[in-house]
């Protein structure tokens, strides 16, 4: 928390990171992520566990139908018909299209955070499937 702070306030930080580097209890004593010996600004920024679960929210017309989780790293290189293809495969998404012609969709992916897609429907047709 003290590297993403520095940043912003990096003189209070600063003295934060010396005051910790003396501190018992490390829980990174190897030193395998967190170099004790540099100071705060030259360490580097911590990065996101590969394997968390991030979100691919479906939409249908803009409006949320799933959200399906996925490990970082597989939502980072998800490719846009493969998104697709994930939203066809829940269940609310596909009941809602079904009977419809799908005009286009739209694919956006916030790296690291989360991705979007929206399936854009012909609303007309829906109203005519549903009667």
């Amino acid at each position: 928390m003290i590297i993403m702070m520095s940043p912003m306030a990096p003189h209070f930080c600063s003295e934060l990171w010396s005051n910790l580097q003396s501190a018992p209890g490390r829980l990174d004593v190897s030193g395998q992520y967190i170099k004790w010996d540099n100071p705060l600004l030259l360490q580097s920024w911590p990065r996101v566990d590969p394997n968390y679960m991030l979100e691919l929210v479906c939409k249908v017309n803009n409006a949320v139908k799933a959200i399906v989780k996925l490990p970082c790293e597989q939502l980072n290189n998800l490719e846009r018909d493969l998104a697709f293809k994930i939203a066809l495969e829940q269940d609310k998404v596909h009941s809602f299209i079904e009977g419809c012609d799908v005009l286009r969709f739209e694919y956006e992916i916030i790296d690291s955070y989360e991705a979007t897609i929206n399936i854009v429907i012909d609303h007309l047709q829906r109203r005519k499937y549903i009667q």
